[in-house]
């Protein structure tokens, strides 16, 4: 039976997983961030998430369905003597594919954001995208550093008080917000770090802290109005078209999934919202399985769906459809 590989690196992690032809997963690897980062440190995170995918024993032939695949990707395989028939995938595609659509609005929320918008006749429009400095509304960043402006102007006169005044700094090993404006002007705090204050802030959204609350919903309105510009350009608002939720920041915050889909609904009611049971990875996986002409059924996603669940990292919280 033929294995296939998805990868899909981005700015906090690589993921890789392993599945066989009929959707069984044998294996999850998660590396380090690959994006914004030096050639060692993705080669690294390449390194970590290939060797926990695929094992002590790795197999000698496989299909890799590869998301902006690093040079280092082949080298390793031929170093291993593994042959690796490769398909470049991309975000949009591993996104779709792990949705089992072909068309609608997908939004990537993970340590970025876009938003790809695709008719039934194949028109595209891809949105966002930029960055951390000149975009990633809605993403994992911009929460992570709006619970940071927060919990600094807490102590501000007449601030509003929020439990992001101690969990902030808490979630990065300091006592003080205060204690992270130096390393984060010197550049000592980088894109993951701050990405990784975003669990911070839902967790004390779900605990009813109306500061972090405000910092999830403003970071969705923000991703929302890209998502009305999109069904505005291709002529997609009122069509009843899926809204596709991927990403670490989509797929695992359901308050915050819940709030990005309410805004979208407040500007066309007609969207399907939903959200893929599995991840980019998987994704990526699929679109590989489909470039070797193996067929991808709602059957064998949901076989992928119940024996992921044997790998932790793998497991999607948000609500799923």
């Amino acid at each position: 039976m033929r294995l296939f590989l998805g990868l899909d690196p981005g700015g906090s992690k690589v993921d890789a997983v392993l599945m066989d032809e009929s959707g069984v997963v044998r294996g999850w690897g998660v590396g380090g961030p690959a994006n914004y980062n030096s050639a060692e440190v993705v080669a690294q995170s390449y390194e970590d998430a290939l060797s926990g995918a695929l094992g002590p024993s790795p197999p000698s032939e496989l299909w890799v369905g590869a998301v902006f695949m690093s040079q280092r990707v082949p080298e390793w395989f031929q170093a291993r003597g593994i042959v690796a028939h490769f398909h470049h995938a991309n975000e949009v595609e591993a996104g779709f594919s792990a949705a089992l659509e072909d068309w609608g609005v997908l939004v990537l929320a993970g340590t970025g954001s876009f938003v790809h918008a695709r008719t039934r006749d194949g028109q595209d429009l891809h949105l966002g995208g930029f960055g951390p400095v000149l975009g990633d509304e809605g993403s994992a960043y911009d929460v992570g550093l709006r619970g940071l402006r927060a919990a600094l102007r807490s102590a501000w006169p007449g601030a509003r008080p929020t439990a992001l005044a101690r969990a902030i700094p808490a979630a990065l090993g300091r006592e003080s917000a205060w204690e992270l404006v130096w390393p984060f002007q010197m550049h000592q705090l980088g894109r993951r770090d701050v990405a990784s204050l975003a669990p911070t802030v839902d967790e004390q959204a779900r605990a009813g802290d109306a500061v972090a609350l405000a910092v999830l919903q403003e970071a969705a309105v923000g991703l929302a109005e890209i998502i009305g510009v999109a069904l505005d350009a291709v002529g997609l608002r009122g069509a009843g078209c899926p809204l596709i939720g991927t990403g670490g920041l989509a797929q695992g915050s359901p308050l915050y999934w819940s709030m990005l889909a309410a805004e979208a609904l407040r500007i066309d009611a007609t969207l399907r919202p939903l959200v893929p049971p599995v991840r980019p990875a998987v994704g990526a996986a699929f679109c590989a399985m489909r470039a070797a002409g193996a067929l991808v059924t709602p059957e064998l996603r949901d076989r992928v769906v119940e024996t992921q669940r044997a790998f932790s990292r793998a497991v999607v919280a948000a609500p799923t459809a």
